[in-house]
């Protein structure tokens, strides 16, 4: 059963965030504002056993109340993250280019973090 406090609390917490990528728990979340002004929160999603790429899906949890700014995702962190699971935390894409496995980062998300 959905505790619709818990929901609603964890939505407004979410309106305070500053749109960008949050680590928190060793999960990556993406905060991003639609055109109506919303604060929308996405948990990246590992894929599955046969691989590929991951996914950014919608996050309800109450989790989401606890990312703050301190929680930002640094380029150090992103780059360990992708070097730990072989994704980009920015976009989630599969790492395969032999300098991007090694950095950790794709060089199209690498730009967002300079």
């Amino acid at each position: 059963m959905i505790d619709i406090f818990a929901l609603a609390t964890a939505v407004k917490a979410a309106q305070q965030l500053t749109p960008g990528l949050y680590h928190l728990e060793g999960k990556v979340y993406r905060a991003t504002r639609t055109r109506r002004g919303v604060v929308k929160v996405e948990r990246l999603l590992q894929p599955g056993p046969r691989g590929g790429n991951a996914r950014f899906v919608p996050d309800y949890s109450t989790t989401r109340q606890a990312l703050a700014d301190e929680h930002k995702l640094t380029k150090e962190a992103a780059e360990a993250y992708g070097k730990e699971h072989g994704l980009c935390a920015a976009c989630g894409r599969l790492l395969t280019d032999p300098v991007s496995v090694a950095r950790g980062i794709g060089p199209v998300c690498l730009k967002y973090f300079s």
